[in-house]
Parts: C-alpha cells; sequence; structure tokens
C-alpha cells in the first residue's frame, strides 16, 4: 500500500532535501520512495525589468506626439523620484 505525503521542503546547498521532521518520523528507513517535486518559479522578469518591459510596451502603441508627452512624464517622475526635480 502506498501512502502519499504533502509537505514544503527546501533544497539544501550540499544537495540534501529538507522535509519536515513530523513526514520523516512516518517514513521507514531505507525504503524506496518515489518523489514529486514541484518547484516554485522564480520569475526572472520581476521588479524593475518588468516595469521597464511594460514602459516600453507602452510607448510603442503611442503615436509620435503622444510618445513624446509620455516619455517627458516618465522622466519629471524619475527625476521627482530621486529629488532631482526644480518645481
Amino acid at each position: 500500500m502506498k501512502k502519499a505525503y504533502e509537505c514544503k521542503g527546501k533544497l539544501l546547498k550540499d544537495g540534501h532535501i529538507d522535509i519536515p521532521e513530523e513526514i520523516k518520523e512516518q517514513l521507514k528507513n531505507n525504503k524506496d520512495l518515489k518523489l514529486i517535486i514541484l518547484a516554485e518559479e522564480h520569475d526572472e522578469n520581476t521588479g524593475t525589468e518588468q516595469k521597464i518591459r511594460a514602459l516600453e510596451n507602452i510607448s510603442n502603441i503611442l503615436s509620435g506626439e503622444e510618445k513624446e508627452e509620455f516619455d517627458e512624464i516618465i522622466s519629471e517622475r524619475v527625476k521627482f523620484s530621486r529629488g532631482e526635480l526644480n518645481l
């Protein structure tokens, strides 16, 4: 009879998998295990990169005059957030 357990674990630097003690206690030593590992995806396009790509996409759909106004607004916001904008 097969029994299924679900838990969160971590891959340690030495390559071993750390699982909770309560799961380990229910497993018999030296028994074969079938593991299904679901790794949480780490999105490379987070934070600043994702925001820059979003701005590029918006900028690409604007007409010439709209694009200039959009770029000016973004430039002013960046300067303001850095404390570089003189009002």
